[in-house]
């Protein structure tokens, strides 16, 4: 984990890939981050250490100042633009999922605020992006681990046992260096 003031920003995944965001909450990674440019300049930062992957639903269509700092990164970095490919009535259930689990009640309408954002990202967007030359694929929802460790030239380093649900994660400070403490080693 990279760490800012006691709170987790970022992981690293293995060898040198880390991912940006937290994910302790329903709604994590650069989900969890409340201000583009922190976002930006995460990704700048962790790009220093190795290969960086970020997600979120609420940059998922705003790919502009993503595109710019592809850009700026594009003499040491390869940028993969990933388009999950996960079906709108999953993306719904897993919005109502994550919703009971924050206890939110309020009244929730899929087709005024998820099926246009659900387009923008899986169709407009890639088509944009695609206009543009960039190296767009799509990914498959349930297999995005294993994904994204090809397209990295990765080897899995990580072994999905039966009872553990997420990939683990090695946390690291900001120059890299494993700080497995106690208390993570007993997180599952």
């Amino acid at each position: 984990m990279l760490t800012e003031a006691g709170k987790i920003w970022a992981y690293n995944l293995q060898n040198r890939v880390f991912v940006l965001g937290r994910y302790e909450t329903p709604t994590g990674g650069c989900d969890a981050i409340h201000k583009q440019d922190d976002v930006l300049n995460g990704i700048r930062q962790l790009a220093k250490l190795g290969s960086v992957v970020f997600e979120g639903a609420q940059i998922s269509s705003m790919y502009g100042p993503f595109r710019l700092l592809e850009e700026e990164l594009k003499p040491t970095h390869k940028w993969i633009w990933a388009i999950m490919d996960t079906p709108l009535d999953k993306c719904i259930e897993n919005i109502l999922k994550r919703r009971e689990a924050k206890g939110n009640t309020k009244p929730f309408d899929p087709q005024k605020t998820v099926a246009g954002k659900h387009r923008a990202a899986t169709v407009t967007t890639r088509a944009a992006l695609e206009k543009q030359g960039c190296d767009v694929r799509v990914m498959s929802y349930q297999y995005t681990l294993a994904s994204l460790l090809d397209w990295l030239g990765e080897r899995p380093l990580i072994y999905r046992m039966a009872d553990v649900s997420a990939p683990v994660c090695v946390p690291v400070d900001y120059q890299g260096k494993a700080l497995l403490t106690e208390k993570w080693l007993g997180e599952k």
